[in-house]
């Protein structure tokens, strides 16, 4: 059996990402992206940059369901 992918962030991205999507227990839905380098051999991904969706980014963000605008969605495609 193949190990799964890892994803290697540096320990401060961790907690900055952690600290984004894991805000207030009952609040709304948060959102972020990881941009990484796939290293095929071993299925690892290697980080680059991420980015905390801010407020403005949604079109609906509630505590269940979001949506991201559409410039939202063109930044991170």
């Amino acid at each position: 059996m193949s190990p799964g992918a890892v994803v290697e962030l540096p320990a401060t991205v961790h907690r900055e990402l952690r600290r984004h999507l894991l805000r207030e227990p009952g609040g709304n839905e948060e959102a972020a992206f990881v941009f990484a380098k796939h290293h095929a051999p071993d299925n690892r991904f290697e980080y680059l940059e991420w980015f905390a969706v801010p407020p403005e980014g949604f079109v609906v963000q509630l505590p269940y369901h979001f949506e991201l605008n559409d410039e939202t969605r063109a930044r991170t495609i």
